[in-house]
């Protein structure tokens, strides 16, 4: 009652409760649960098939459990991602690493596996003003031209763009393209098997995911990746397994999240700049070294104003993807959140952050209601 910054403008409005209790579950099948009995109020949800069917029940059809999408400022980035380990030799050719790209159906994925849940994006900084558009400005081109010659000329001339897939599962024209990249790179098919033309060797990839559901979620990748012959084993380790194998680059491909923040400059360093390869904590698992990734890191953070800022993150986002060093595949640019409808809350677009609950309050009525329809259950 006597906080000291309670009335100040960046506080008003805000912090309303007396009280709040976090409670943590070690299963998240029993944290879903607790929701729908009304042991907590709020929680975020994860799971698209959940989200979709599995909040269908009396309260929720009679208005006293809720559902919302809510969106954030921030850029939606790259949910969960596919990124290949770029200390192995035959990922640091590009044209592997574009076949892979080329058979991988985001868009079929996120309709019929995660039921339409996620966007299918074209940026890492999806969802924001930092993504590329078009062909480069002039002033992100004052940027690129020091470095044409290190950078791929697709850069200069297209708008990276999604995949062409229809949503069928497998593109016909895809696969023959990128069976036509992997012969330039030195591997063809032989008695339905990818093979090196020089020693034989198969083309097989070891992919690591941080849970079962993110693996599941590359099943139908699994299934194209045999129609041209290549053997794809996915694993999801206990959690410290992961972390331990990420970090130490025991995989071939593997998952994580890239999710900016508002105005991001060392988040995107720790990600992608040559000098965090090998560091203890650095999330740039894939191992990028790349000349021109790090010039244009540097001109973020060297940007004097908002434009030259927002044209060296553009030029950034381009480099990256047209390098098909990520397999672009989820966006999350809607949160999903349950909740029972006890809270008063302010009108409002998007968010700055998810801890949406600071600005809400206690609303009498609201629970008066929620407590017969409860009382009649």
């Amino acid at each position: 009652e006597d906080y000291w910054g309670r009335d100040i403008p960046v506080n008003r409005g805000r912090y309303n409760f007396d009280e709040v209790v976090f409670d943590y579950f070690r299963d998240d099948q029993i944290l879903y649960e607790a929701v729908k009995g009304d042991l907590i109020d709020f929680r975020q949800e994860l799971l698209p098939a959940r989200w979709n069917t599995g909040y269908d029940t009396p309260a929720r059809s009679r208005g006293a459990l809720l559902q919302e999408e809510v969106q954030l400022l921030r850029p939606a980035g790259l949910h969960w991602p596919l990124f290949w380990n770029m200390q192995i030799e035959r990922f640091q050719d590009i044209r592997v690493r574009e076949a892979l790209y080329l058979l991988m159906d985001a868009e079929w994925t996120n309709e019929v596996l995660n039921h339409g849940f996620y966007a299918t994006p074209s940026s890492f900084f999806h969802d924001s003003e930092f993504a590329q558009r078009g062909t480069p400005s002039e002033a992100e081109l004052a940027l690129l031209e020091p470095l044409r010659e290190k950078v791929p000329a697709r850069v200069f001339t297209e708008p990276f763009a999604v995949n062409e897939h229809h949503g069928v599962g497998w593109h016909r024209k895809n696969v023959l393209r990128a069976l036509e990249l992997f012969r330039e790179a030195g591997w063809e098919v032989r008695d339905n098997v990818l093979r090196h033309v020089d020693d034989g060797r198969p083309f097989t990839l070891d992919l690591l995911a941080a849970s079962s559901a993110l693996a599941a979620s590359l099943i139908p990748y699994r299934q194209v990746l045999k129609k041209v012959g290549i053997n794809a084993r996915i694993t999801a380790p206990e959690n410290s397994s992961w972390l331990q194998r990420s970090r130490v680059g025991a995989f071939d491909g593997n998952m994580l999240s890239f999710e900016p923040d508002n105005t991001p400059d060392l988040f995107v360093a720790w990600f992608f700049s040559s000098s965090t390869v090998g560091q203890p904590f650095s999330p740039n698992w894939a191992g990028i070294v790349d000349p021109a990734v790090d010039a244009l890191i540097e001109a973020i953070a060297e940007a004097r104003d908002y434009e030259s800022y927002v044209a060296a993150l553009r030029a950034l986002d381009r480099v990256l993807l047209w390098n098909f060093y990520y397999v672009p595949s989820m966006s999350r640019t809607h949160h999903a959140i349950v909740f029972w409808n006890r809270f008063g809350r302010p009108d409002h677009d998007r968010l700055v952050r998810m801890a949406g609950i600071e600005t809400w309050w206690w609303d009498d009525r609201k629970a008066q209601v929620v407590a017969q329809i409860e009382g009649e259950r």
